[in-house]
Order: C-alpha cells, then sequence, then structure tokens
C-alpha cells in the first residue's frame, strides 16, 4: 500500500475548502421564514435602551388582571443590546434577514419602510395600515402607487371596534379592489388593553366570499 503525503499547504487549504462547503450547505438548509409583524420605527435615544427579550408566558399583556410588567426590563443573562442609530438598526435587521433567510411584512414608519426595501428589496414586504385620520381616498392613493403590499396591521380592537365594524368595510373594499392581503392584530397587546382572542370575531368577513383573500397576524395558539 502507497500512502500520498499532502504538503502542510495544501492539507490545510483542503480543510478550508471542505470548510467553506460544509457551511455552504448548512446555509442552504436554513429554512425560509415569512414574519407579517414587524415593526418599523427611528430609534429614540432617549428612549433606548439594553432590554430582556419577552416570550409569551412573560411578554407585556400576558394576563390582563397582572400587573404590568416593566418594558424596560434587563434583569437577565444577556440583554439585547439597543440600537444607537437608524442606520445601525437597519444594518442589524437586513444582516439577520439574511443570515436566517427572513422574509417580513414591514408596517410603521415610512422613511425607515423605504429606507429597509431599499435595502433589501427581496427580504422586505411593505405595509401600510390606516391612520386615525386616514380617510379612505388618501388609503387608496397610497396603495394605488405600488409600493405598499400588505394593508395592515389594522388593530381595531384598541378603538373598542371588532374588525368586522363597518367602519373598516370601505377600507377593505380598497384592498380588495387592488388585491391587497390584510393583516389583523389578533391575541396580547398590553395589560388592561382590549384583545381579540378568537378568531370568530372576523367570522362576518369570512362570509363575504371577496374577502377570503383577507389574512390575520398573531393568533394564539
Amino acid at each position: 500500500m502507497t500512502l500520498k503525503l499532502i504538503p502542510k499547504a495544501g492539507f490545510l487549504s483542503l480543510i478550508a475548502l471542505l470548510s467553506f462547503e460544509i457551511s455552504a450547505q448548512t446555509e442552504k438548509k436554513m429554512p425560509p421564514i415569512i414574519d407579517v409583524h414587524v415593526h418599523a420605527s427611528k430609534v429614540n435615544p432617549a428612549f433606548a435602551s439594553d432590554l430582556c427579550p419577552w416570550f409569551l408566558t412573560s411578554m407585556p399583556g400576558s394576563g390582563p388582571n397582572q400587573p404590568a410588567p416593566s418594558f424596560i426590563n434587563n434583569d437577565c443573562v444577556d440583554p439585547l443590546k439597543a440600537a444607537k442609530s437608524d442606520q445601525e438598526m437597519q444594518d442589524a435587521i437586513i444582516s439577520a434577514t439574511e443570515r436566517l433567510n427572513v422574509t417580513m411584512v414591514v408596517s410603521g414608519d415610512a422613511e425607515i419602510i423605504h429606507n429597509w426595501y431599499n435595502a433589501a428589496p427581496d427580504r422586505i414586504i411593505p405595509s401600510i395600515g390606516i391612520g386615525q385620520d386616514m380617510s379612505v381616498e388618501a388609503f387608496r392613493d397610497s396603495l394605488s402607487g405600488g409600493f405598499y403590499k400588505v394593508m395592515g396591521e389594522i388593530a381595531p380592537q384598541y378603538q373598542g371596534k371588532s374588525p368586522s365594524d363597518m367602519a373598516l368595510d370601505e377600507y377593505f373594499g380598497v384592498a380588495e379592489e387592488l388585491g391587497i392581503p390584510v393583516g389583523i392584530h389578533m391575541g396580547t397587546g398590553g395589560n388592561g388593553m382590549a384583545n381579540i382572542t378568537s378568531p370568530s370575531l372576523i367570522e362576518p368577513l369570512w362570509e363575504i366570499p371577496s374577502y377570503w383573500k383577507i389574512c390575520s397576524q398573531d393568533i394564539p395558539n
């Protein structure tokens, strides 16, 4: 039997090549994730601070009869670090979407949404909600431009309304006409706040065949 020796430099190159191939295969195996509930806002240095991640069992709003937990809590092993600028936040968000293969439906500040979309158009799906003073005509104009692909998130419970309230009918009609899906906030929203905990509250919408394209988000298990 003849053994063929590999020079040290060649051996190290081989290891590097194998490591690269294994890494590439690992990245390819990362399943796609669609996050339908992402808020974009400008960084406020006077408010932003490190905090601990929330989970469904401990997030603010987990129990309407419980005392409200602090939104600013860093009493954990590895608190999340607050971004110091809009650019730092954007870079971290885009990096995470690429690393984890995430596509996000994003609503919130229009300028920030545009910035994120320009940085990663294949990762960001722009979404627009209904402002308190937004008319049906203004909403139609916003959607007609083609930038926004989703209507959301819609949270009428904070105004004491059901998603099936007729006050929203014309807005849903615009979304229907333009083929825009709708994201409706359900579940927790803060202690003492009205929560939609049952999909049955949107059943009247399903009775209208043309509204079947409407989707919901944050439905608790």
